[in-house]
């Protein structure tokens, strides 16, 4: 039985102190944005970027994704990530994006460790009007990311997150958009069982 509860005990320590490194690193992320939110107003500002001839765009986002289309023998999960978009427009209806994902953490449910990373891909954003101040868009996006633990089902620390989502511009600041998502690790090991994801993420671009 003192066995038994030790185990216990082991799992719910290594759970808890990976979640304090995703709270750790997300409070991290925080920080780093109050510095990037300060030096953005002056670098993306109209006035700095009329003089300085500037064509792109930061856009800061924060998003939460649940795993769906799973087996029911397999462990829930909830994705929590921060995202940082550098763009520049290709066109009236067109942006293509840097986008960076400074941190990350997958909660998994049940025993299994839960997972912090992070990742490095490209954006293409669509709008449905010549008029990317307002209204609805489409995104595609493909991420590499690296991580600590693995996923349930996936053998390798290197994964790629594919995603395609609908949101809608608010203003030329705030957006909001549904996105789904697959992480994988396209075949890298033998044990691939990709992870479904269904969320939202809040962006403000400067």
């Amino acid at each position: 039985m003192l066995y038994y509860l030790q185990n216990i005990y082991k799992k719910e320590t290594k759970k808890g102190n990976a979640m304090q490194k995703i709270i750790s690193l997300q409070l991290i992320f925080f920080i780093t944005l109050i510095f990037i939110c300060s030096f953005s107003l002056y670098v993306f500002s109209d006035e700095t970027c009329e003089a300085k001839n500037c064509n792109l765009k930061l856009r800061l986002e924060m998003g939460s994704s649940f795993r769906i289309a799973h087996d029911s023998n397999d462990a829930d999960g909830v994705l929590i990530s921060s995202t940082v978009d550098i763009g520049k427009e290709l066109s009236p209806r067109t942006t293509l994006s840097l986008r960076l994902l400074p941190v990350f953490g997958y909660i998994q449910e049940g025993n299994i460790e839960d997972i912090i990373g992070f990742g490095a891909g490209g954006a293409l954003r669509i709008y449905f009007k010549k008029n990317q101040e307002k209204g609805f868009f489409t995104e595609l996006h493909e991420v590499v990311c690296l991580n600590e633990n693995k996923f349930e089902g996936n053998d390798s620390n290197i994964n790629f997150y594919s995603a395609i989502g609908i949101g809608y511009q608010f203003c030329p600041n705030w957006d909001m958009l549904l996105r789904f998502g697959h992480i994988s690790n396209a075949n890298i090991k033998d044990d691939n069982e990709g992870t479904n994801l269904l969320g939202f993420g809040v962006g403000y671009t400067f």
